[in-house]
């Protein structure tokens, strides 16, 4: 909610920054949460979460999904994925392009662990397109939807990787 002590106007279709980078913390970070085995999680999140992505990001995902199994990525995974501690929500990490249409970047520590062991700890900045989405509200209530990758993720270098 607004801090009203200063007061505030913004027009109802107004969507906030705060609330754009949420909405893509969160639907991004649910659908990389395999808490089980992401050969089963995987798809299970894709679908379950497909009110919150436009068709043609569900393909990708789909095709994503497709060749992790092919590589043999998934069977017996999880994963978990939060915030690089420290680069949590400010303005600058999200571009207004429109109304409709925001790029959301998140910096993610991504851990993956097989068999109790961690195989993967690395961090990613995701560049995430948000656009607004008129689908059902019963299914959206945000009326927003991830709509892709802006631009290829990159790994960051962390603090303790920088280190000798």
């Amino acid at each position: 909610p607004p801090d009203l002590r200063s007061g505030s106007t913004r027009k109802v279709t107004d969507v906030p920054p705060e609330s754009v980078y949420a909405f893509a913390f969160y639907v991004f970070q649910q659908l990389n949460r395999w808490a089980v085995d992401g050969q089963e999680d995987y798809p299970k999140r894709i679908h379950n979460f497909a009110a919150y992505l436009t068709p043609q990001f569900t393909e990708v995902l789909n095709t994503d999904l497709e060749a992790k199994r092919a590589r043999r990525e998934l069977q017996g995974r999880m994963r978990s994925v939060q915030e690089v501690p420290g680069h949590v929500f400010e303005s600058s990490r999200v571009e207004v392009q429109s109304p409709d249409s925001w790029i959301v970047h998140l910096d993610l520590q991504i851990v993956e662990t097989y068999g109790g062991e961690t195989i993967k700890n690395t961090a990613v900045r995701y560049p995430l397109r948000v656009v607004r989405y008129d689908v059902d509200p019963e299914r959206n209530p945000f009326g927003l939807a991830l709509a892709g990758f802006a631009s290829m993720p990159e790994r960051l270098v962390t603090a303790e990787e920088d280190r000798p």
